[in-house]
């Protein structure tokens, strides 16, 4: 038989190619494979898959967010939230609820930052998402004197200055 791992095979033993859907990030099984086909030259159909998928993902976004804000109260309970504390976990579910979408994209354009190879810019996206939200926490919240809501807005902004980041790449 054929050696599992490719590091045990030897000249005697056929080449193992991967390609397709699994070649979209390789990383997890490339031990097992000697090389991969990414698709290169497709790019009218990649653009295409990447143009449905991004559609998709807005669609998605949609009717989550619709759900989320026809539901937010029984969601909240769910979650946890009494009485005492729904006038809180109710205005910071809102802005999380807001920031459905955008999450959705930066995070999409996290991952499509780094499988185009970009993967420094792909950590300084979420890096600069992370800083923004302790700084517009802390502005929004202690300077301006928003409370919940000053730090349910500065997770909404700081997710959308993420996401812009991904989308400006493209």
């Amino acid at each position: 038989g054929i050696p599992f791992d490719s590091k045990d095979r030897t000249w005697d033993d056929p080449i193992l190619m991967g390609g397709g859907p699994c070649s979209f990030s390789p990383e997890p099984i490339a031990k097992f494979f000697d090389l991969f086909y990414m698709g290169e030259g497709e790019t009218e159909k990649a653009g295409s898959h990447l143009s449905f998928l991004t559609l998709v993902l807005l669609m998605l976004g949609i009717v989550m967010t619709g759900v989320s804000l026809i539901f937010t109260e029984p969601l909240l309970r769910l979650m946890g939230s009494t009485d005492q504390l729904m006038p809180y976990t109710k205005v910071y579910g809102l802005c999380t609820i807001a920031a459905v979408i955008p999450m959705s994209f930066k995070l999409y354009m996290e991952h499509l930052v780094r499988v185009d190879g970009n993967a420094s810019l792909s950590m300084t996206m979420s890096l600069v998402g992370l800083a923004a939200n302790i700084v517009l926490d802390a502005l929004l919240t202690i300077v301006f004197p928003l409370g919940i809501l000053g730090a349910g807005l500065g997770t909404l902004t700081s997710i959308l200055v993420s996401a812009s980041m991904g989308i400006f790449y493209f």
